[in-house]
């Protein structure tokens, strides 16, 4: 069967980029500019603003100029690159579940499609140390699933995306079962 793709929405790239932008750019000028004066706790947050919305901001820039596959579902499993520490690949032996969750806080709501998969702490172990942290710490505040991939970056519904990856799955545990007996 051929390889089901999905990219993400460059409009939705483009508003990634341009808000990291944005916050390096306010905290730049919160540090450099003689007029603000800001408590240790601000200049702090801005030393800390800077390189993380500066990541964000590259990674969002390097997914608009090397537009590849954020989300890969084919015969052999599901590909992962929808954030800059997603797992990769995860073969359908290694899936159990999928399905869409909703995650509330404050009044913001956030859509994600949450797989879970056997054995999580041998792909958090493959993974890099800044990655690894990231990826617990994701773990322990979603249920301990690991991969939790948002609606936001894609223009399709995630509605739509999960009907193969279950099918998929179905089918895996039609074939463990027939080859058990």
């Amino acid at each position: 069967m051929e390889p089901i793709v999905f990219y993400q929405s460059r409009l939705r790239l483009s508003a990634l980029t341009l808000g990291a932008a944005m916050f390096v750019a306010l905290a730049v000028w919160l540090l450099v500019s003689p007029d603000v004066d800001i408590s240790a706790t601000a200049t702090i947050a801005a030393y800390l603003c800077i390189p993380f919305f500066g990541l964000c901001g590259l990674f969002g820039l390097s997914r608009l100029v090397r537009r590849c596959p954020a989300l890969i579902i084919d015969d052999r499993g599901l590909t992962d690159h929808t954030s800059a520490i997603s797992i990769g690949f995860i073969p359908w032996s290694d899936v159990i579940d999928a399905k869409i969750v909703t995650v509330t806080v404050k009044r913001s709501r956030q859509k994600y499609l949450r797989v879970s998969i056997r054995n999580p702490n041998a792909y958090v172990a493959k993974a890099h140390f800044a990655a690894r942290y990231l990826l617990r710490m994701g773990q322990r505040m979603n249920a301990g699933t690991l991969v939790n991939i948002p609606q936001f970056p894609f223009s399709e519904k995630l509605e739509s995306i999960l009907p193969p990856i279950t099918a998929y799955i179905e089918r895996q545990s039609t074939r463990s079962g027939a080859s058990l007996t």
